[in-house]
């Protein structure tokens, strides 16, 4: 509903969680968005309450991006990950990745990433790069 009143918000459903999206609303339109979704979620028990960049999200399981890379590198004990990322959630992953790992921050802000790209389009670029070289 608040997506719907708010032009340009639209929702991600995620399998334990839902995540209000404001990167298409005006500046003004998209806070008012995130203000009410934080109001209208704030009482909520049991839930996770994660403020993004242009993005809310309520999760009603314990999970973070932080976790699901810390098991799927248990699981498939990779020499290297890389793990690209441009949202405050994030940081998390970037704080715990081990010197063998790279984390790239993609855009402007203080970082605990070892690298960065100054924009989402050089992405495919360094994706492209890093596939010829291995």
């Amino acid at each position: 509903e608040i997506a719907d009143a708010h032009e340009g918000g639209w929702v991600e459903a995620k399998p334990f969680a839902a995540a209000l999206h404001v990167r298409r609303c005006s500046p003004e339109v998209g806070e008012r968005a995130l203000m009410s979704a934080r109001a209208a979620l704030a009482d909520l028990p049991d839930v996770r309450l994660i403020d993004g960049h242009a993005v809310f999200e309520v999760a009603v399981r314990q999970m973070s991006k932080r976790m699901v890379i810390a098991d799927l590198r248990d699981r498939l004990t990779p020499a290297t990950t890389v793990f690209v990322g441009d949202d405050a959630s994030d940081e998390g992953v970037f704080e715990v990745l081990p010197a063998t790992d790279l984390g790239v921050k993609v855009g402007p802000g203080v970082t605990l990433a070892s690298h960065r790209l100054s924009a989402p389009q050089h992405t495919v670029t360094f994706l492209t790069a890093l596939a010829t070289m291995l």
